[in-house]
């Protein structure tokens, strides 16, 4: 399944990246593909899916805890991040909410980050 965002304008302007450009109300981006016009990744899912697929068994983080190393594998990272996005989405959360994260400096805040 490919993820994709549907973006709703003001004033006949929608922003995204940061950019702002003239794109009509409820059109859809495709978050997981490549831009081809620069090589670039669309978004940081998009840099993600690939890391996960191309590096599924690599170390994606490590952390030290009570003096045990934990290890998380880019799929791992895959399947928790997707987890909590789907989570958010059953509570209600829509694109445009704004959500407060607090967490200490460990890897299930940056997944919250990407989801």
């Amino acid at each position: 399944m490919t993820p994709s965002v549907s973006v709703s304008s003001v004033g006949g302007q929608s922003r995204q990246s940061g950019r702002v450009s003239a794109k009509p109300a409820g059109e859809e981006y495709n978050l997981s593909q490549t831009q081809p016009e620069s090589r670039a990744f669309a978004s940081v899912p998009a840099l993600l899916r690939r890391n996960a697929a191309s590096f599924a068994e690599s170390p994606a983080y490590r952390e030290k805890e009570f003096g045990i190393w934990q290890c998380w594998r880019w799929s791992d990272t895959e399947k928790q991040i997707e987890a909590l996005a789907l989570g958010l989405l059953n509570l209600g959360v829509n694109q445009g909410d704004f959500i407060a994260i607090i967490g200490r400096n460990r890897p299930s805040l940056y997944w919250s980050m990407v989801a």
